[in-house]
C-alpha cells in the first residue's frame, strides 16, 4: 500500500518530485537565458515550467494536507491561518529582502530606479490590477500573487474536495473557462485584461487539478490500489504531444481551444506527478539524483534572482563581453544567490515557524 503523507513531513519524502521542480526551474532558466547566445526555439518553451510549479503546488500541498473519508482525522480541517501563515514564512522573507537589495542597488547605479511610489508598491504584490497597474519590477514576479491568491483558497477549496470531489472539480473548471471566456472576447476592447488571463482566476484550474490528482492518489493508496508502472510515460507522451503540435497557438485561437488547454497540460502534468509517487523505476532513480533534490530545494531563489542577474549582464556596458561569458556568469550567479537565499533567509524562516510551533 501507498505510505500516506503526513503535513509535518517535508519534501525530501519525494525526491523525485523535488527533481520535477528543478527541471520546471531549469527551463524557466533556459527560456529566460538563452537570448544571451544563440537563440534555441526550443528552450522557448520554458514558459510552461510555470504550469509545472502550479500543478505541482496544488498536487504537493493536497498530500500533505488531504484526508480521505475513513482514515483518521478524515473531517480535520486545513486550519486557514496556522496554513497560510506557513506560506507566507516560505515566500515573502525572500521576496521582501530580494526587493530591498535591488533597490539598494538601483541607488548606486546598477539598474535603473522605478520611482518610490513602483518601489514601494512591490511589497504589495498587486502586480496589474486596474487601467494604470502596478508594473513587476522583475518579469517573473508576475506568478507569485497567483500562488498566494490560490493559498487562499486551498483550505476551502480542500474541504470542498473531501466532500464532493467530481462535483467540486467540475464546478472549478467550469468556472475558470466562464472567466477565461470573458477574458478573451473583452481584452481586444479593453487591453489591460488581456494580462488577466495569466491571473488567478485564469490558472486556478492548474492548481486544481493538480489537487484532484493527488486527492486521487490518496483514494487509491487508501483502497490498497498502488500499482501505476506506466502513469508517468502516458502524462509524459500527453505534455510532449500538446507541446509539439504544429502551430499551436493558431491552433489555440481557432478552435476555440485556448479556454481549456491550460487544463489538458495541467493533467498531462498531475498524470506524471502521479507516475512518480506511485512509480520505483528509472524516472524516480534519475529525478532524485542529489544535485537535482537540491536545485529542486533551492528552485525559488533561482526564480527570484536569474532574471535580475540577465537584466545585470545586458546593461549597454556589459554588451561587449561574450554571450558565452555572460551566460555563464548567470548560471553560476543564479545558483549561488539562490543557495544563499535558501541557507540564510527561506531554511531560517521556516525553522523559525517551526520553533514558534513548538513553543504555542
Amino acid at each position: 500500500m501507498l505510505p500516506l503523507p503526513n503535513p509535518s513531513r517535508d519534501r525530501a519524502d519525494w525526491p523525485a518530485l523535488t527533481g520535477v521542480r528543478a527541471l520546471a526551474a531549469l527551463a524557466v532558466l533556459g527560456m529566460h537565458v538563452h537570448v544571451l547566445v544563440t537563440p534555441l526555439p526550443l528552450l522557448k518553451l520554458g514558459h510552461f515550467g510555470v504550469d509545472v510549479f502550479f500543478v505541482l503546488s496544488g498536487f504537493l500541498l493536497t498530500l500533505r494536507y488531504g484526508r480521505i473519508q475513513g482514515q483518521p482525522d478524515a473531517d480535520a480541517r486545513v486550519e486557514w491561518w496556522p496554513f497560510m501563515r506557513q506560506r507566507l514564512v516560505r515566500i515573502l522573507p525572500a521576496f521582501y529582502v530580494q526587493v530591498l537589495i535591488l533597490g539598494l542597488l538601483a541607488g548606486l547605479g546598477a539598474y535603473a530606479w522605478p520611482g518610490w511610489r513602483q518601489f514601494l508598491g512591490q511589497f504589495t504584490l498587486a502586480f496589474y490590477v486596474g487601467t494604470e497597474p502596478l508594473q513587476a519590477w522583475v518579469a517573473p514576479w508576475w506568478s507569485l500573487p497567483v500562488e498566494l491568491c490560490f493559498y487562499v483558497l486551498f483550505p476551502l477549496t480542500l474541504w470542498c474536495l473531501r466532500r464532493r470531489p467530481v462535483p467540486m472539480l467540475l464546478i472549478g473548471l467550469g468556472l475558470v473557462y466562464a472567466y477565461r471566456s470573458v477574458m478573451m472576447v473583452s481584452a481586444p476592447a479593453h487591453p489591460w485584461l488581456a494580462f488577466w488571463l495569466q491571473q488567478a482566476p485564469g490558472r486556478f484550474d492548474e492548481f486544481l487539478i493538480g489537487m484532484a490528482a493527488a486527492w486521487w492518489l490518496r483514494s487509491r493508496a487508501a483502497t490498497g490500489q498502488d500499482s501505476g508502472k506506466w502513469w508517468f510515460w502516458l502524462g509524459l507522451a500527453a505534455f510532449a504531444v500538446l507541446l509539439s503540435t504544429p502551430n499551436l497557438s493558431q491552433l489555440v485561437v481557432h478552435l476555440g481551444f485556448g479556454v481549456c488547454f491550460y487544463s489538458a497540460l495541467a493533467a498531462s502534468i498531475a498524470v506524471m506527478l502521479v507516475g512518480l509517487v506511485l512509480g520505483t523505476g528509472l524516472m524516480n532513480r534519475l529525478l532524485a539524483q542529489p544535485w537535482l533534490v537540491w536545485l529542486g530545494q533551492i528552485s525559488f531563489g533561482v526564480y527570484l534572482w536569474h532574471y535580475p542577474l540577465i537584466e545585470w549582464v545586458r546593461r549597454p556596458e556589459a554588451q561587449a563581453w561574450p554571450g558565452s561569458v555572460r551566460l555563464v556568469l548567470v548560471l553560476i550567479g543564479s545558483l549561488v544567490l539562490a543557495d544563499l537565499s535558501w541557507r540564510c533567509i527561506e531554511r531560517p524562516a521556516l525553522n523559525w515557524l517551526r520553533r514558534r510551533r513548538t513553543l504555542g
